[in-house]
């Protein structure tokens, strides 16, 4: 006879975090979302590898939930992260920032048989405000001191402008711009570039970082810079 599961107070758990090292199968990256198992990729993305869920009975013991209606207790050798499911904003004074995407604006001159280049990197970026926040948050380009923009071959880049200026209320959203000098050389082999942002910007209760994949800035053509 089957044991009866409704004996248990089952709990699907959610991942913790969405931060994995590599791309490959290691199990390290594998986590449970809503009872499912899903692997992380380094690039932010994830995906399902399994149809089956997974849940903790009431005296913690880990089980999988087949397609098929059957269960069986997840082997102990299995390593699979399973953690409980977070209040939504806990901490109500981290805004959420999300990359919206990357752009490096590019002014071409001829010079005799040749032709100069100069270039603006512009990295645009998503804020989103829980709704249970105490305070409002505020950015714009009175805060060009408190935020660096560098990337991972430690080279660092001059913010010029930070668009539009915003003022957030709890729950509201909205898109900022971060537009710095330059932008990295193909002989850096850039692979990632990072926006940062201190505590010092209203609204913002610990330093936070925004990751830019560098390969995936959009390159455009410009006669000025218009900022």
């Amino acid at each position: 006879m089957k044991p009866n599961l409704f004996k248990y107070a089952v709990t699907f758990l959610a991942v913790a975090g969405f931060i994995a090292p590599d791309l490959t199968l290691a199990k390290d990256n594998i986590v449970i979302l809503d009872g499912r198992k899903i692997l992380l990729k380094d690039d932010g993305d994830w995906e399902y590898v399994s149809k089956d869920r997974y849940a903790n009975t009431q005296d913690g013991r880990q089980v999988i939930l087949k397609e098929n209606g059957k269960w069986e207790y997840v082997n102990k050798n299995e390593a699979i992260k399973m953690a409980p499911a977070p209040t939504p904003y806990a901490n109500p004074d981290i805004p959420v920032m999300q990359l919206q995407k990357g752009v490096v604006e590019s002014i071409i001159k001829k010079q005799g048989k040749g032709a100069s280049i100069k270039t603006q990197s512009v990295i645009y970026i998503d804020i989103n405000i829980p709704s249970n926040a105490q305070t409002t948050f505020m950015l714009g380009n009175h805060d060009k001191n408190n935020i660096t923009v560098t990337d991972d071959k430690d080279n660092q880049y001059k913010v010029l402008a930070v668009q539009p200026e915003i003022s957030l209320k709890p729950g509201e959203t909205g898109t900022i711009q971060i537009r710095v000098d330059g932008s990295p050389s193909i002989l850096d082999y850039v692979t990632y570039m990072y926006v940062h942002f201190t505590p010092a910007i209203n609204g913002i209760a610990k330093p936070m970082t925004v990751k830019a994949k560098w390969k995936d800035f959009i390159q455009k053509s410009v006669d000025e810079f218009k900022y």
